[in-house]
């Protein structure tokens, strides 16, 4: 369940160029959500057929959790140009 956790988090956070151990520390920091969340993947990954749709549905869910659980620190910095 973990390894779940971490294998789709990993996506929103490498886009945020978070850094291998500040991904772990908030997802330790969100322990439960984060499990939560592992753990509906990983038995969703179990049901055949399901499981091919399962993957990009996680990633998106990994998205949104990340999305909503860093708020503001989620989203990118935009510069204005002058």
């Amino acid at each position: 369940m973990w390894m779940m956790a971490i294998q789709y988090i990993d996506y929103a956070a490498d886009n945020h160029k978070l850094g291998w151990n500040e991904m772990l520390g908030w997802l330790k920091s969100k322990r439960w959500q984060s499990l939560s969340f592992g753990g509906i993947v990983y038995v969703a990954l179990l049901i055949p057929v399901v499981n091919l749709l399962m993957m990009p549905a996680a990633v998106a869910a990994a998205t949104l959790f990340w999305v909503r659980e860093r708020g503001a620190d989620a989203l990118p910095v935009t510069h204005a140009r002058g």
